[in-house]
């Protein structure tokens, strides 16, 4: 019995007296919407400074042209391939490689 109500009070010390962790949650990412056109633009524009393609991405996603879809990575692909004379890097990055 005694192990029992050692086992109990064991218990409620760690759910109550012990601090939870107020460790907050990011703010959530605020993606604008699908401009695939201006994306292939910022990401030329960040890949012609020596960006990698991640930094040039998050270069989009803080622009809000990008809307987290996979249609819009295909939008982006495809709007690369129609502008691969203006947009060369971009368009290198993203079919060429």
């Amino acid at each position: 019995m005694a192990s029992i109500n050692l086992l109990i009070l064991s218990f409620v010390l760690s759910v109550v007296l012990i601090p939870t962790s107020e460790a907050k949650d990011p703010a959530p990412l605020k993606l604008g919407k699908c401009d695939p056109v201006g994306a292939v633009k910022t990401l030329d524009a960040g890949l012609k400074k020596g960006k990698s393609l991640n930094d040039a991405m998050a270069m989009v996603i803080k622009s809000k042209q990008f809307d987290g879809s996979n249609a819009c990575i295909t939008f982006i692909r495809e709007a690369s391939m129609e502008r691969r004379e203006s947009a060369p890097y971009a368009f290198k990055k993203l079919w060429m490689e």
